[in-house]
């Protein structure tokens, strides 16, 4: 099959059947990628919205209904229409005190805010975020009468992210049809390349100036074909012993690790300001694994 064919189909016509109060019903003659003609029969919805809130004690919040079709009472969010033009977390805002009395207190932001994995990207402007975030609770929150509510927002990665580093040093190498260079870190001091291919940048201390004119997989310690921390990437000349700096690692490395193969979690330094640097965690030790173990 042709991955790359046009499957639209032309409408060639349109009859009108129902129009109600919230939705109407249209049938349309169309022209299929082969010529035909067929019809579509299309029900269209006025725009609506759910609000899925918790309480203080993270109950969920929810309403009963008779819904005429089943012929049943049931259990659901507080939902409806949105009223022509309305944005929609102000029409969630209003069913929710529509349908249950309630009031948001807080509105929870989560996290999201990206850092530049790649040299080549821009850093987002947190002001420039923050600016967007009030214009909109002035313009949405603010007229539907909820100027009162508290935003809270969990910004780790940002934070932290940029400011963490993986130091490893290269064991072994390997020369097939491709390069491989060893190193003696491995997933359980930074999964995130191994599980979900994201992109860390690497450099090879003392060749930051170097041409990257070699290709390397580069690859941990464990017996897991999806242990690499990089695939197919442009680096200087690597040998044994030298050290490789991953990058941004200090929201998602030490804390999803874990010990699979016996691995141990590495020691944690803090460099300071004035250029020293304090251990701030140890290393794990074979005692550490076995400490929660019961020997009978």
């Amino acid at each position: 099959m042709n991955q790359t064919a046009d499957l639209t189909e032309k409408t060639l016509s349109r009859e009108e059947k129902y129009q109600g109060s919230f939705l109407s019903l249209h049938v349309d003659q169309v022209q299929l990628p082969n010529g035909r003609t067929s019809f579509r029969e299309v029900v269209e919805h006025v725009d609506g919205v759910a609000i899925l809130a918790l309480d203080d004690r993270n109950n969920v919040l929810t309403v009963t209904q008779y819904r005429y079709v089943i012929g049943k009472t049931l259990l659901e969010i507080p939902a409806g229409k949105l009223e022509p033009g309305e944005d929609p977390v102000a029409g969630a805002l209003r069913e929710l005190k529509e349908e249950t009395g309630c009031h948001i207190t807080f509105i929870n932001l989560s996290g999201g805010v990206g850092v530049p994995y790649r040299p080549e990207q821009p850093a987002n402007d947190i002001a420039a975020i923050g600016a967007g975030v009030r214009k909109a609770y002035e313009e949405i929150l603010v007229p539907a009468g909820m100027g009162d509510v508290s935003l809270c927002t969990e910004l780790g990665r940002f934070m932290l992210a940029p400011y963490g580093h993986l130091v490893t040093r290269v064991l072994h190498q390997k020369h097939t049809y491709k390069e491989y260079v060893g190193v003696d870190a491995c997933a359980s001091n930074l999964m995130r390349p191994a599980i979900y291919g994201a992109y860390h940048h690497i450099t090879v201390m003392g060749k930051e100036d170097v041409p990257c004119d070699h290709k390397y997989d580069v690859t941990g310690s464990l017996c897991e074909n999806s242990d690499k921390f990089a695939i197919d990437r442009m680096l200087p000349e690597v040998e044994i012993g030298d050290l490789l700096v991953i990058h941004d690692t200090g929201a998602h490395g030490h804390a999803m690790g874990y010990q699979y193969n016996g691995r141990l979690r590495s020691a944690e330094v803090l460099l300071q300001e004035d250029g020293s640097a304090r251990l701030i965690r140890r290393a794990e030790t074979p005692e550490d694994y076995f400490a929660t173990a019961i020997w009978e």
